[in-house]
């Protein structure tokens, strides 16, 4: 049954995806079976093998090790928020945002996420794949600002900690209103 479930996931995420397509006969499907199967191939490497097993582990303790990180900068502004047997949904899962997304746009400021970003994609999907065609000029990760200049990075790091502020207020607001609603 979980696998007729998966498949049909599958199925319907790909009839999303054709659905939404521009231009449907552009869709290069010797190159979404090859992803599909690369996904496949993944999945089955890193939940049968040990060492597959390993590197999710791996992962998952530095995402919880960042979320550690946030929880002592929350700490130490509202110490009665962390420090109790039982932290609010506030505090656990909304403030450590305002940690991980600005230290992303961090990464991104000083080109080391669109350095990976670059060759993780030139190598798996623009050498290997070619899942669809792009012009060289649409194929942009970020662009400077109009002056050709990079913004500073404290105006760049505030910009991003309030839009990390903003996203956290949103996500509160509908959850409050969801439950309100029920």
């Amino acid at each position: 049954m979980f696998f007729f479930v998966n498949l049909l996931g599958l199925v319907v995420f790909l009839g999303i995806g054709v659905l939404a397509s521009r231009n449907r006969k552009a869709i290069q499907w010797r190159s979404v079976a090859s992803l599909l199967t690369l996904n496949l191939v993944l999945a089955w490497f890193l939940t049968s093998f040990q060492i597959g097993r390993d590197m999710i582990t791996a992962a998952a303790s530095g995402f919880t090790e960042l979320i550690n990180i946030s929880y002592v900068g929350i700490a130490f502004v509202f110490p009665d928020w962390v420090n109790v047997p039982q932290m609010n949904f506030f505090a656990a899962g909304r403030l450590p945002i305002l940690f991980v997304v600005p230290l992303f746009d961090i990464l991104t400021y000083f080109g080391i996420l669109p350095f990976i970003i670059r060759w993780v994609g030139k190598l798996l999907v623009s050498s290997i794949l070619h899942p669809v065609k792009v012009a060289p000029e649409a194929d942009t990760i970020a662009t400077l600002s109009e002056g050709g200049e990079r913004e500073p990075f404290f105006s760049y790091l505030a910009e991003s900690i309030l839009g990390a502020g903003r996203l956290v207020l949103i996500i509160c607001a509908n959850v409050i209103a969801i439950v309100a609603l029920l």
